[in-house]
Formats: structure tokens, C-alpha cells, sequence
């Protein structure tokens, strides 16, 4: 999987997640996925921590706070303080 921050309109950044390695560093693995985030992005995703969730509609990731980081209440963007 890739990740990929872009400009968000709640926050400053929202994580969008893509299937394969386009480029970057792996920065995470778990299940036998390994996450690739470029490497211009890697310090913004420090501390970061993301949960998936899933009910009867679907599932998606969320960012959970943390003291460094202030989320939407999308759960989908975040901006750093």
C-alpha cells in the first residue's frame, strides 16, 4: 500500500491510502501489507497512529489524536501543532 498526504479542507492534511508501491519508504507493515509513504512526508506522519474500522456500511482508517496532532471529526484529516 501507499500513502499519500494531500491538502485537506478541515484540516491541513488528509491521508489518502492507494494499492501498490509507487515510491517511497515503507514506513509500516502488519498482516504481510507494508505501507510506502513518500519520503518528503515522513516526518508529518510522526506520531501519527491509524485505526481501521469497519461496520455494515464498509470500513476506512482513522487517524487517532494524539498530543501532537489535532484530527477532524471526519476522522480523515489532521493537522500538526
Amino acid at each position: 500500500m501507499h500513502l499519500d498526504l494531500q491538502h485537506g479542507h478541515c484540516e491541513k492534511h488528509v491521508i489518502r491510502l492507494q494499492p501498490g508501491h509507487l515510491s517511497g519508504r515503507p514506513v509500516a507493515r502488519a498482516d504481510g501489507v507494508t505501507l510506502h509513504a513518500p519520503e518528503p512526508q515522513i516526518e508529518l506522519l510522526q506520531g501519527l497512529t491509524l485505526d481501521y474500522r469497519s461496520d455494515i456500511s464498509g470500513g476506512g482508517f482513522l487517524i487517532l489524536s494524539s498530543d501532537q496532532v489535532r484530527c477532524c471529526a471526519c476522522g480523515s484529516a489532521f493537522s500538526r501543532h
